[in-house]
């Protein structure tokens, strides 16, 4: 999932490479091949909701808001995967079987001259048409003006809102957290800047008051879901921190000095939190990044999605909708 860009989310070249050649036929009577083979025409005809994607052109930095980290990439994410090669050659009628510096030249250009001659809507449009993708989900930080919104639906990220306090402990953990966390920083950086403020709120209660008011605009522009890549930062498990709580650690920290590692942990568990209750009675889905990421210090064992049991099982969130991405890999059993 993480953060790489070509002109199409690996996700949709992946995933779309994969379901157009259809599922190995099961061991079963001579006599119900038929039934099979016809029900999984009709199958194959259903078009698809994509849940989760990052569309959009390489050169658009809205796409994620974060990017690749500077380590190994893990091998879905390298050229010389061959689903990346089988997808350019479903997508883009790639003549090649390998992703030499050369032949990835004839890629970009024949790209660009797919994307002259079905420029606007039509170029995504079209992708999604070739997989049969009827609506996908776009996790994104803003829309692009050439992505079609009866096709591609906004899910925006709201990551930025549980670092608002210095941060320098956390960049100093990792080289993974040294690209994300000012990927953070900037982010609601420009987010104050949407919401006419020079600086941060003085208190927690304008602070929330804040993040509800950036929420009900991307809300009217049309999105429909908050998304965490939060399993990048931290485990996965959120204790309940009372709001008198955060707010003295809001007050102490919001316009000098440096919070410890606890004081930090608790109030991105109080946001964490409030962001569940606001997209609750906003009616916006909630999607959580799970399972495996890539970098060189994600924490499977922090991603496992059992770590969020307290909160899935918590009734205080029955009105939310949670969408939990990548199947759960490798805890999937």
């Amino acid at each position: 999932m993480r953060p790489f860009r070509l002109s199409l989310t690996t996700a949709i070249l992946i995933v779309g490479s994969c379901l157009l050649r259809g599922q190995a036929s099961p061991n079963m009577a001579p006599r119900y091949q038929q039934t099979y083979d016809r029900m999984l025409r009709q199958i194959h005809q259903i078009a698809i909701f994509d849940d989760h994607g990052h569309p959009g052109f390489a050169e658009d930095s809205d796409v994620d808001a974060m990017v690749s980290p500077p380590g190994h990439a893990p091998f879905r994410l390298r050229l010389e995967n061959p689903e990346l090669i089988a997808a350019s050659k479903d997508l883009f009628d790639y003549p090649y079987s390998d992703n030499s510096p050369e032949h990835l030249k004839w890629l970009i250009a024949k790209k660009a001259e797919i994307r002259r001659t079905y420029p606007g809507y039509q170029y995504f449009d079209r992708i999604l048409d070739k997989l049969n993708v009827e609506t996908m989900m776009a996790n994104r930080v803003a829309m692009g003006d050439y992505l079609d919104p009866k096709r591609f639906r906004w899910v925006f990220f709201v990551d930025s809102f549980l670092f608002p306090l210095d941060n320098s402990e956390l960049t100093a953990r990792n080289e993974d957290l040294s690209v994300y966390v000012p990927l953070q920083e900037k982010k609601l950086k420009r987010e104050l800047e949407q919401a006419g403020l020079r600086a941060l709120p003085k208190t927690l209660p304008e602070y929330l008051a804040f993040v509800t008011r950036i929420l009900e605009q991307n809300r009217r522009q049309g999105g429909v879901s908050i998304k965490f890549e939060i399993a990048y930062f931290r485990s996965l498990h959120f204790d309940d921190t009372p709001e008198a709580d955060a707010g003295r650690i809001y007050g102490r920290y919001n316009s000098g000095g440096k919070p410890s590692a606890a004081e930090h942990a608790a109030f991105e568990d109080f946001m964490f939190r409030h962001l569940l209750r606001e997209a609750g009675r906003l009616h916006l889905a909630v999607q959580i990044h799970t399972a495996v990421g890539t970098g060189d210090f994600f924490s499977v064992t922090g991603g496992n999605v059992l770590n969020l049991e307290n909160v899935l099982r918590d009734p205080r969130y029955s009105n939310v909708n949670f969408v939990l991405l990548h199947g759960g890999y490798p805890f999937q059993e």
